[in-house]
């Protein structure tokens, strides 16, 4: 088990816990994890996928520029990339 690189805020952990819930409910055991500091390499790599899905698909405007919802999406990514 391996820590996420940086600590995640109260408010990306809420985005992410969003995420989890909209596209994998089955899956809310992923956000506990999360919340307790820990991931798996395949937790990590699952929470990984959800956040890419939601940013290609809500992240990015018309132009393919990230939008706010997409550069939070981005930060989500970056920290959770080293988990």
């Amino acid at each position: 088990m391996q820590a996420v690189r940086r600590e995640l805020t109260p408010l990306e952990v809420d985005l992410l816990a969003e995420i989890v819930l909209r596209r994998a409910p089955d899956s809310s055991s992923l956000v506990d994890a999360l919340r307790g500091g820990q991931l798996t390499d395949a937790e990590a790599e699952a929470l990984l996928e959800l956040v890419a899905g939601e940013l290609a698909q809500r992240g990015f405007d018309a132009d393919y520029e990230p939008m706010s919802l997409g550069v939070r999406l981005e930060s989500l990514i970056d920290a959770l990339n080293d988990a």
